[in-house]
């Protein structure tokens, strides 16, 4: 059931950087196209959009530990917590995830329905009742 809570569903909705979101605090800043330029040398060439937890932020800058970076291609390149500080000038759009509870409820029932059913399938609630299972000794003829 943890395994079905963590992977739950999420949606991503948009946030503003001013009052500052929390450090520590999942975001996901999608670069202008200048941004996405100066940035190359850092991120690598033709990054879309940073994801990662925020380190700190202030009024020019702010600094994430990456967890991901996706390129203009729609590929997703996973990184390992490192920090890189990015400029505000070159962040297009802000957006922190949110658990979609009304979504992982379903997916942890259909997990619990799932576990019951597999559970059914191959006998594991056992039956006193069910021929050939013991029982104790045999019937007086």
């Amino acid at each position: 059931m943890a395994v079905i809570l963590a992977s739950g569903c999420y949606n991503y909705e948009p946030v503003a950087l001013t009052p500052a979101p929390e450090p520590g605090a999942y975001l996901v800043a999608t670069l202008t196209d200048s941004g996405s330029k100066a940035l190359a040398g850092y991120v690598g060439p033709d990054a879309r959009a940073i994801r990662g937890h925020i380190v700190s932020s202030d009024d020019t800058e702010l600094r994430l530990s990456v967890t991901s970076v996706e390129t203009t291609r729609g590929d997703e390149l996973t990184w390992r917590g490192e920090n890189v500080t990015i400029s505000r000038s070159f962040i297009a759009t802000t957006k922190t995830r949110r658990l979609a509870k009304g979504r992982t409820a379903v997916l942890a029932g259909a997990g619990v329905a799932a576990i019951i059913g597999i559970a059914a399938g191959f006998s594991l609630t056992g039956s006193a009742d069910s021929p050939g299972q013991g029982g104790g000794p045999p019937k007086p003829h």
